[in-house]
């Protein structure tokens, strides 16, 4: 054997040996591992989108778009869902979501020389909410964020609007609302109040909050909120757990408000 051949075998039997251990054992993913691959990178997506909002809104000198941050989190969403229906806890989605948009404003925080914080979130807002479920199993977002031959057929559950009270103090802030469902709701929860009590990044407008609600005629329930206000402290955009008692999460839904005052 020549020299030449010898190196040219060597090679070869190099090469064999590293498709041997890059093949690895055949073994299938869970479905559970398949759901928690699909939030890594759902929450690596979330926070490069609202970090590439804050980077374009630098570069034109002008506020984040809150539209921008609102696209990022329902994307987010639509992620996850291609793990599969499993993957789709309400309860993990807005938990999930909130720690996420912490690092995320972390980062935003850590390279701003100078930030201008939200106007002062005190006084009355009125708020939307609407669950509506993919039949074949889910969420449901606007179709606007799913390719255009994806978008499943909504089934509208219900729709709640809200007159809502908001003490904001730093970072913190407190809500008493009274609520009804209007006649187009398919479900009616009749006329309730709810209090609330959450957080807010005066930097970056990112929200969390958490509260109780006792429709007339049902159990107490109680839920949790994610979203971002818009720069201006005119409005705001996010997710809420919606029905779900303690340990059981049911729908998410998706929430906008204005302020009106």
């Amino acid at each position: 054997m020549t020299t030449t051949e010898g190196v040219a075998m060597r090679r070869t039997v190099l090469s064999l040996l590293c498709l041997v251990l890059l093949a690895g054992p055949a073994t299938a993913a869970t479905q559970e591992e398949r759901c928690e691959a699909f939030k890594l990178t759902g929450s690596g997506k979330r926070i490069l989108a609202k970090l590439r909002c804050h980077a374009k809104a630098k570069l034109k000198g002008q506020p984040v778009d809150a539209a921008c941050l609102d696209r990022a989190e329902k994307r987010y969403v639509v992620h996850v869902a291609k793990g599969g229906n499993a993957c789709l806890d309400p309860d993990e989605l807005v938990a999930l979501g909130a720690d996420t948009d912490d690092q995320m404003s972390a980062v935003v925080e850590n390279v701003a020389t100078s930030s201008v914080t939200l106007p002062d979130l005190s006084g009355s807002w009125r708020t939307r909410t609407i669950v509506s479920v993919d039949p074949n199993g889910g969420v449901w977002i606007d179709c606007s964020y799913y390719n255009p031959q994806n978008c499943p057929t909504p089934s509208l559950l219900a729709i709640t609007d809200c007159e809502t009270e908001t003490v904001q103090t730093g970072g913190t802030f407190t809500q008493t609302s009274q609520c009804h469902t209007p006649p187009e709701s398919p479900v009616q929860l009749g006329t309730f109040s709810q209090q609330a009590a959450g957080t807010v990044n005066v930097v970056t407008g990112e929200w969390a909050l958490s509260g109780s609600v006792q429709p007339p005629g049902f159990p107490v329930y109680v839920y949790a909120s994610e979203g971002v206000y818009a720069p201006d402290g005119q409005s705001l955009t996010g997710f809420s757990t919606a029905g779900f008692q303690t340990g059981q999460s049911l729908w998410l839904a998706s929430t906008t408000g204005s302020k009106v005052d």
